[in-house]
């Protein structure tokens, strides 16, 4: 696969055409300014105020994607299971180190002050925010086959789940009042615990241990009534996986497209991040047929 550090304006533009409706409107101020792949994979607040991208809500639809993009563009040849849960505790020991360097804080100084006074500063809003995105993505590996038919990985990813909306939960609630911090504590001690175990489980275990892989297929002879016959699923992320193949359809007739297999290009044009539908337009585009690059995990 192409590296999204090398694309041209014109492609970043390609690939923005896919995003949300709500970012339509700013493709071409990212033309115009010249935006490369590179720049896109390092985009931040400030540059999209330079491009007049001022909604809070808007930009943050744009950096998600961007973080999928980056994760394909850095992560695909090393990410495992095993890596991903590596990073997911180093995270969680971050944040539990902030918290403990806040706390120590607060009692030197005399900062505990009044429950209504308090506000959770901004490197441990960061923190928080690293979890998430480290436990999304060991979700997402835990989402697929063979995982899902595991009982002792759907509890861990069950309970990873749980956790996590916990703190947003915290979060979004008031993070200007103790009870966010009095929150967090605990949910970072349960997942310190919850990060150690899946480690100790998937150490010796050799699917987790297996690196993803890129594959490219080719569809043809595509009937109009019965399409490609892939069941995709969509993340609420921008993330697109198969999740069965019907019955006599290209898709099943090939043999090498299984549940779990992300799509990540159509026609060689990079899928990821974008919405289901625009997804479905792009496969149907040509009706004689298609190239799918997929990611493969163990």
């Amino acid at each position: 696969m192409e590296s999204v550090g090398s694309w041209t304006p014109k492609q970043v533009g390609l690939w923005l055409k896919g995003l949300d409706d709500a970012v339509q409107p700013y493709i071409q101020s990212f033309i115009l300014a010249g935006v490369t792949g590179e720049q896109l994979l390092n985009l931040s607040h400030r540059d999209m105020d330079r491009l007049n991208i001022t909604k809070l809500g808007h930009q943050e639809l744009i950096l998600e994607a961007v973080d999928l993009l980056c994760a394909l563009n850095f992560g695909l040849e090393n990410e495992t299971l095993q890596s991903l849960t590596v990073a997911l505790g180093l995270n969680v020991e971050n944040l539990d180190m902030a918290m403990t360097v806040r706390n120590q804080q607060s009692i030197l100084v005399g900062l505990a002050g009044p429950r209504d006074n308090y506000k959770l500063p901004p490197d441990i809003l960061r923190a928080i925010c690293d979890v998430l995105s480290a436990a999304k993505a060991v979700v997402s590996w835990l989402d697929r086959t063979p995982f899902v038919q595991m009982m002792n990985y759907i509890a861990i990813r069950n309970r990873i789940v749980r956790i996590c909306l916990g703190f947003t939960s915290s979060i979004h609630k008031d993070p200007n009042k103790r009870d966010a911090e009095e929150t967090v504590v605990p949910l970072c001690k349960e997942l310190a615990m919850l990060s150690q175990s899946l480690q100790l489980s998937v150490k010796d275990d050799p699917q987790v241990c297996s690196a993803a892989r890129v594959e490219v297929i080719t569809l043809t002879n595509v009937d109009h009534k019965l399409g490609l016959g892939m069941f995709i699923q969509s993340s609420f992320n921008g993330t697109h996986y198969v999740t069965g193949t019907k019955e006599g359809s290209p898709a099943y007739t090939c043999k090498r497209i299984h549940p779990g297999d992300e799509i990540l290009q159509v026609n060689y044009q990079t899928v990821v991040g974008w919405k289901l539908k625009k997804l479905v337009d792009a496969l149907k585009e040509d009706p004689h047929g298609v190239v799918i690059t997929f990611k493969k995990r163990p």
